[in-house]
């Protein structure tokens, strides 16, 4: 906790504990788990996908559904564009109720109308935590202003 002096209406701390307060934030953000906004970005225009990115990032498959298909060995946007209709016929089959062969069919038709052409790797992602400063990465030199 910063204690304060107020003076005229502002509040003012010594130098020693504001560079001791970014000190614990930049701690406080190098610990954030997973894709943490803002300082996990995706550089990529909305709804663009590749061949090597997981199933869900097709728009329109949920969480349940990506866990349906990566049950049968489904695991990329390229997985479900190589299936052909005697594969989906066969993972039909199996009874998931999260996976009939419509929506199967659906979602392999909507990849490969959507997955962007070309053997270049998809555009990364951002992933601020990394820098020795995150604020300064992600926001530029006036990120103390």
């Amino acid at each position: 906790m910063i204690h304060s002096f107020n003076y005229s209406t502002k509040s003012m701390i010594s130098r020693k504990d504001a560079r001791n307060h970014i000190s614990a934030e930049m701690r406080r953000v190098h610990k954030l788990n997973n894709k943490a906004m803002p300082w996990y970005v995706n550089n990529r225009a909305k709804e663009e996908f590749y061949s090597e990115d997981p199933v869900d990032e097709i728009p329109g498959i949920s969480d349940t559904r990506q866990t349906a298909f990566e049950s049968v060995g489904i695991k990329t946007v390229h997985d479900l564009i190589e299936l052909t209709d005697d594969s989906i016929s066969d993972i039909a089959a199996m009874k998931n109720k999260n996976l009939s062969a419509t929506s199967i069919t659906t979602c392999r038709d909507q990849a490969r109308n959507d997955v962007r052409p070309g053997p270049a790797p998809s555009p990364p992602f951002t992933d601020y935590r990394k820098a020795e400063n995150p604020y300064q990465a992600r926001f530029g030199d006036d990120w103390e202003a």
